[in-house]
């Protein structure tokens, strides 16, 4: 839970540079990965934090509620059932990173233009994919490192 905080934090801090350090961050949705991995045997919780991120993101950093609730709702199930066919390593992490930032993009721009809320422009879904893909994989491949470290220390010290 202590990497959703933090990853909304960071959110918000660095949707300020945005514009001129030409990133999007989502960290939000990259930490539900990590939160499945820590809590894929109680999937009741994980569900439940699934809607309240989604329902936090939606105060903080959108006005399109209840979208994002849902959404990250949708993107938890996703995710579940993306760990079925892959293992936990790296790779395949990074893999899904990928899946789960795309349908975000995806779903979220089909929606909005289905409301009405923005106009169908095939740019204005590419125009910040590559972005949001390299952003969050490199904070993706940042976290996977640092709790695969922690991880590590605690099972040699028995911590």
């Amino acid at each position: 839970m202590i990497n959703l905080i933090i990853s909304f934090f960071l959110d918000g801090l660095l949707s300020i540079y945005q514009k001129t350090l030409h990133i999007t961050p989502m960290f939000s949705i990259v930490a539900l990965i990590f939160l499945f991995l820590r809590y894929h045997k109680d999937s009741s919780f994980y569900y439940k934090a699934c809607l309240f991120a989604g329902f936090i993101y939606d105060l903080l950093y959108t006005n399109t509620f209840p979208l994002n609730t849902l959404i990250f709702l949708l993107l938890g199930f996703i995710i579940s059932k993306l760990y079925l066919f892959f293992s936990n390593n790296l790779l395949n992490g990074i893999i899904i990173n990928l899946l789960v930032l795309i349908i975000y993009k995806l779903v979220t721009f089909v929606i909005l233009v289905l409301i009405g809320y923005l106009p169908f422009n095939f740019v204005l879904i590419l125009d910040n994919l590559l972005s949001i893909i390299l952003t969050n994989t490199f904070f993706f491949i940042f976290i996977y490192i640092v709790f695969k470290e922690h991880k590590r220390k605690i099972s040699r010290y028995g911590l």
